[in-house]
């Protein structure tokens, strides 16, 4: 078993305040493609705890893609910091929460 421990916005349960993905060591083999996908991105704890773990395990992370990101959070920042080069794709963001339904400036 491999982990990689990670803070998130909140307190975590372990006894320094983050938490801890794992997974086997024999999950993915070095080369392995593999498509990340999270629930919501906010300040990217998980979402860099996941890719630390696969890269650790020579893992190509192809795409990351989450349901929500909040931007304004900067979570794909600090991902683009670590792991260069790694999307992450958002079926929602923040910007369509905010604009109470009125196409953004611009758009057709």
């Amino acid at each position: 078993m491999t982990g990689a421990e990670y803070y998130k916005e909140y307190q975590g349960t372990s006894a320094s305040g983050g938490d801890e993905l794992c997974m086997s060591r024999t999950a993915v083999r070095e080369g392995s493609r593999v498509l990340v996908i999270d629930d919501l991105v906010a300040t990217g704890g998980t979402l860099i705890a996941a890719c630390d773990l696969l890269a650790s395990q020579k893992a190509v992370i192809v795409e990351c893609a989450c349901m929500v990101e909040l931007k304004m959070l900067g979570g794909y920042a600090r991902l683009a910091e670590r792991h260069s080069g790694v999307q992450v794709w958002g079926m929602i963001s923040e910007d369509i929460l905010l604009n109470n339904g009125e196409p953004d400036e611009g758009t057709d």
